[in-house]
């Protein structure tokens, strides 16, 4: 397994991360690092990396077609994730309804 921790952009980190997964097959998988994202402040949403990495996920496994086989966790070992009361987000799979629209305005929070 790869045991190096991640780095980059949460859009990045986590596509890499679902791929990998799918090519492994079924599994848990637990990966570690810190992700990053890049927003306007102006856009006026409310989240933090690990909330929004975990909507990005979510709406990639929804494209996919696994929604019923994948579940996803994102949290900061802190506690905290952004300007938020939120650590992360957990999805086990359902629907991805105005995940992209919440992903544009930077708005994961509102999602979970």
């Amino acid at each position: 397994p790869d045991l190096e921790p991640f780095d980059g952009a949460a859009s990045d980190v986590i596509h890499e991360i679902i791929d990998d997964a799918v090519k492994r097959g079924p599994g848990i998988y637990v990966k570690g690092g810190e992700s990053t994202v890049e927003f306007d402040v102006e856009s006026g949403g409310k989240g933090g990396r690990n909330m929004e990495m975990c909507l990005i996920g979510a709406v990639k496994i929804c494209e996919m077609g696994l929604e019923d086989k994948v579940s996803l966790a994102c949290y900061g070992t802190d506690g905290n994730d952004g300007p938020t009361d939120a650590a992360g987000a957990m999805w086990w799979g359902g629907g991805c309804e105005g995940g992209v629209e919440k992903l544009e305005a930077h708005d994961s929070y509102t999602f979970w």
